[in-house]
């Protein structure tokens, strides 16, 4: 299972250009493989405004630019509930 993917931590790395699309920084601990990190990919991208993802295995982060503000909740969910079926 992920940890350390919380709204709080979310919400404190969320940035926005002035005039693009929000992006948000999602740390990630306890990715061991690259099944991790697609799982993790396919969890994000399923959530309303999210456009694309990027997670990088070895920092430990994802990338989520996204069209629209996303619920950071929402965010923290797909990633504990992508970790939580992998292997299964």
């Amino acid at each position: 299972m992920y940890r350390k993917t919380d709204e709080e931590e979310i919400a404190m790395s969320t940035t926005a250009a002035p005039t693009g699309p929000l992006e948000y920084k999602l740390p990630i601990e306890g990715m061991t493989c690259a099944n991790c990190v697609s799982g993790i990919e396919k969890a994000l991208q399923t959530l309303p405004g999210v456009e694309s993802t990027t997670v990088n295995l070895p920092t430990g982060e994802a990338t989520v630019p996204a069209s629209t503000n996303v619920d950071v909740g929402a965010l923290a969910n797909a990633v504990r509930k992508a970790g939580s079926i992998q292997g299964a």
